[in-house]
């Protein structure tokens, strides 16, 4: 990571509206292409499609402050029942336990570089079905 607080706080926005981006898509039906999966996300937020795309890809390198905003007003306006609100939840703190139990193996096995990088990535997901995103 950057010793550069600026740098590190347009990743935290980038994870951020990735996450916000697919929250707002839901969850994609078989017959969605990624691109109406992503118009539908931009719909809600009030965003170009390709705003969106570049969210969701993390190629927007400096996003207006008005495109994050109506993105997380957006979000905060989803009502309950609607992207990882469902099922989701279950199945991310279940994905969580998974590999915190693969993390558990790894470390018993001597591995304890991919150990640490499953435990981050657990406590990434913990946090993202927590809520505390």
């Amino acid at each position: 990571m950057s010793d550069n607080p600026s740098s590190e706080r347009k990743m935290q926005i980038a994870e951020e509206m990735k996450h916000a981006v697919t929250m707002l898509a839901g969850e994609r039906g078989w017959h969605d292409t990624r691109e109406s999966w992503l118009a539908g996300a931009a719909r809600k937020a009030g965003i170009s499609y390709r705003q969106a795309k570049a969210f969701f890809y993390g190629e927007a390198v400096n996003p207006s402050a008005e495109a994050v905003e109506r993105v997380r007003a957006a979000l905060q306006h989803q009502p309950v029942g609607t992207g990882l609100h469902d099922n989701g939840i279950e199945d991310l703190r279940a994905l969580v336990s998974e590999l915190d139990r693969v993390a558990d193996r790894l470390e018993r096995l001597g591995i304890g570089p991919d150990a640490g990088r499953a435990r981050r990535v657990s406590g990434r997901l913990r946090g993202i079905a927590d809520g505390s995103w």
